[in-house]
């Protein structure tokens, strides 16, 4: 009984800091993690690249986006289009992100847009 009563007079401290404890906090994601360090970099990369006139859009897929449509986005709006295959990289993701938010603020279209609107244009006759 002894036990008993000891264990019954520590339940309500024990529940009591359980109630004190921050929800969720084994799923607090630290800022500081590899992953949102590699992620603030590409987005400060792709920055510097729009910035001095040199941004790229990274392809990923099976099959690589078509060469006229990443010669249009060279020639039209100035992107290198760097295909990858299958591999999607985090950092290349966030880089992409940055650019497409940048491309629309300047055309009011973001990169996968332009390439839709690419792939439906027909191509002019320049004989």
């Amino acid at each position: 009984m002894k036990y008993f009563r000891s264990t019954l007079l520590s339940l309500p401290a024990i529940i009591l800091l359980l109630l004190q404890a921050p929800a969720g906090t084994a799923q607090v994601k630290h800022p500081t993690s590899d992953g949102e360090k590699s992620c603030i970099k590409a987005q400060q990369r792709a920055q510097a690249d729009w910035e001095a006139g040199r941004p790229k859009y990274y392809a990923f897929g099976i099959v690589a986006l078509a060469e006229p449509i990443s010669r249009a986005l060279s020639e039209q709006h100035n992107i290198n289009v760097i295909n990858l295959g299958c591999v999607v990289g985090q950092e290349e993701v966030c880089y992409n992100e940055t650019i497409n938010k940048l491309m629309q603020q300047k055309t009011g279209k973001t990169i996968p847009q332009l390439i839709a609107l690419a792939k439906t244009s027909k191509p002019s006759n320049t004989e």
